[in-house]
């Protein structure tokens, strides 16, 4: 399976590269969060991304593409973070012309005794 925007997404992630992220993102990009159906703008989650990378990185495991088509990519990892608790997380990111035009996302609390828990 190609994956041609995940790959360079994750690249772009890899590299700690905003730049590079901001130029995957479409100027009206927004990242719809599941959990509150909050909207977040591109600069926003730019400046997140940003602060994220001049912290100590958090575990992730299992990053895989789940699929990558021309107009969405879905995505998956398991996520440690500061305070211990891990989450599933699925990130889909619906696409236009090979690039994010909004992202959803999605997580699911991964127990300590399942085979997923980061230690």
């Amino acid at each position: 399976m190609a994956t041609p925007f995940y790959d360079a997404w994750q690249a772009a992630v890899k590299a700690k590269d905003v730049d590079a992220m901001s130029a995957l993102m479409t100027d009206d990009f927004t990242m719809v969060m599941h959990s509150s159906g909050k909207s977040l703008s591109k600069e926003f989650v730019l400046s997140y991304y940003k602060g994220k990378f001049s912290k100590p990185e958090a575990p992730m495991e299992k990053q895989r593409c789940v699929a990558e088509a021309a107009n969405v990519c879905v995505s998956h990892s398991f996520n440690k973070f500061p305070n211990g608790t891990v989450d599933a997380i699925m990130y889909v990111q619906h696409l236009k012309d090979g690039k994010c035009f909004r992202t959803e996302t999605g997580s699911t609390s991964v127990p300590e005794d399942s085979p997923n828990f980061i230690k």
